[in-house]
């Protein structure tokens, strides 16, 4: 690799700053995402006519599933910024769009206040959340990882996705904590929101504070910055894109399927037996927030790992063993 050598402190810094403020902005995603499904139950009375209340729930998962459609379209985008003008600039930009999408729909009227316009203005800011997301959930692990050894990236990169299962275990602490004191389908829900946009203005602040990634700067410096990256992406990796995108593909079905399921027949089973709503949540979300805590360390461990045995051979093993056990959850 050309250029002089980079000062050990600049390196430390920069991935001490680039990893707190990526695992902050990965805290975020997943936990908004959660909340929303956990939510959905309540969101289909708020946002859609309670005349048919299948058809709201449908409609529901459908403004969650447009969330997703956006990402695609804003991993290309902000990819393009960052491979172009440097990661930095593009994570700050994907980390504004999410906070301002967050807070927003935390604040939305109701379908009871504005009507149809409630659930058109949801699409569109879950769209806007979306599009966010999918540039924060590539780029803010390549900026951290560029300034990592690479005897140490796969440590680095297990606790930056160890944020996934926090934002799991802080949206069911939440959600139990907030129940407990205000209704969720009045002032609650707008709480859990508002708590998630807490979180990445953190991420937001620190991302300010930190450099940009060294490899992009030594790129920059001997012109290697291409015109078009996602063309040249395609034409040399096209395969191990494929590769990784149904890996993930599969891992993130069973993730929120999963959780999704689980929170929302939990609120349909309480209301034909309000009585033991209370119980009912307690034995749907203490499992789930034992099931984070086991994700913290299996993230970190195992990308730990992967710096001692190699990628391959320990992406292969857990998910041999998911395949195992996802059968007995069937």
């Amino acid at each position: 690799m050309g250029g002089p050598e980079v000062p050990e402190h600049v390196r430390r810094r920069g991935l001490m700053l680039a990893s707190i403020s990526t695992f902050f902005a990965w805290a975020l995603e997943y936990y908004d995402f959660l909340i929303y499904f956990s939510l959905i139950p309540y969101i289909s009375e708020l946002f859609f006519p309670k005349s048919n209340p299948l058809a709201a729930l449908l409609y529901t998962l459908l403004v969650f599933a447009v969330g997703y459609f956006a990402r695609p379209l804003g991993a290309i985008f902000f990819g393009h910024i960052g491979d172009k003008y440097g990661r930095r600039n593009a994570l700050l930009g994907d980390a504004i769009t999410m906070a301002v999408a967050t807070i927003v729909i935390a604040l939305l009227p109701t379908y009871s206040q504005i009507g149809i316009w409630a659930p058109t203005l949801l699409t569109i800011f879950r769209f806007v959340q979306g599009f966010g997301y999918g540039g924060e959930a590539g780029g803010g692990v390549v900026w951290a990882l560029e300034f990592a050894s690479p005897k140490w990236r796969g440590l680095v990169n297990g606790v930056l996705n160890s944020s996934m299962s926090v934002a799991s275990l802080l949206a069911t602490g939440l959600l139990l904590l907030v129940s407990a004191y205000y209704p969720i389908g009045t002032i609650g829900w707008r709480i859990l929101f508002l708590s998630g946009a807490v979180v990445v203005i953190i991420g937001l602040i620190i991302r300010f504070a930190a450099p940009e990634s060294i490899l992009w700067e030594r790129k920059k410096e001997e012109g290697r910055i291409v015109k078009v990256p996602l063309a040249t992406a395609i034409r040399r990796y096209w395969f191990s894109l494929v590769l990784v995108i149904l890996i993930n593909l599969g891992l993130t079905f069973v993730f929120y399927a999963g959780y999704g399921f689980v929170t929302t027949f939990t609120k349909l089973l309480s209301s034909y037996m309000p009585q033991l709503q209370r119980a009912f949540v307690q034995l749907t979300y203490l499992p789930l927030m034992l099931g984070s805590i086991g994700g913290i360390i299996g993230n970190t461990f195992g990308g730990y790992l992967t710096d001692l045995f190699g990628r391959r051979r320990m992406l292969i093993i857990p998910t041999a063993i998911l395949l195992i056990t996802i059968y007995h959850f069937t």
